[in-house]
């Protein structure tokens, strides 16, 4: 029995797990507007899910497994089977990275490296509000990283590897080697 506890703050887990420091920055220069969002990895990847629901009907798709340095593309694909395909790596993508995906539309470009790195690349400021709005800070531009993984530092991964091929298959996407 505890006498002098007290109420104890509600936990919710959307706070728990979301990195407070999840933050963007957004340049402008010459009509083209970036982004960069700096968060954890499983934030990163649930954002660039969530944000891709903003693109145009029908997307560009090019993939590169860095890996086994394999790209494969497609165009004027239906942003709703993009969505649910990326929806069934985003597991094995936050653990395993490795894999750079780029949905482009008619004005957007949205981009997500090997490195879980997102960027937004823009002929308009809209994705500013919407950054806003998915509850990232915007901040000042920070020095790129010093540090890149080459391709050969990133582990195998079979997981991760079985569901990309699942993903382009269902997408019907072509290599580009």
């Amino acid at each position: 029995m505890v006498l002098f506890r007290g109420r104890q703050q509600e936990s919710v887990i959307a706070h728990r797990f979301r990195s407070v420091r999840a933050r963007f920055s957004f340049d402008a220069a010459d009509g083209l507007y970036t982004a960069r969002v700096f968060a954890t990895a499983e934030r990163a990847v649930d954002l660039f899910h969530a944000l891709s629901g903003h693109l145009p009907p029908a997307v560009a798709v090019h993939v590169w497994d860095v890996r086994s340095d394999q790209r494969w593309s497609g165009s004027a694909l239906a942003l709703e089977d993009v969505r649910d395909a990326f929806a069934r790596l985003r597991t094995p993508l936050s653990i395993f990275a490795g894999v750079e995906f780029t949905l482009v539309g008619s004005d957007d470009q949205l981009s997500l490296g090997a490195s879980l790195d997102l960027h937004v690349h823009a002929r308009s400021d809209r994705w500013y509000y919407l950054l806003i709005g998915t509850g990232l800070v915007p901040g000042t531009p920070l020095k790129p990283r010093t540090w890149r993984l080459a391709p050969s530092e990133f582990p195998p991964a079979p997981e991760m590897r079985g569901a990309l091929d699942r993903a382009i298959e269902k997408l019907g996407l072509t290599s580009t080697q």
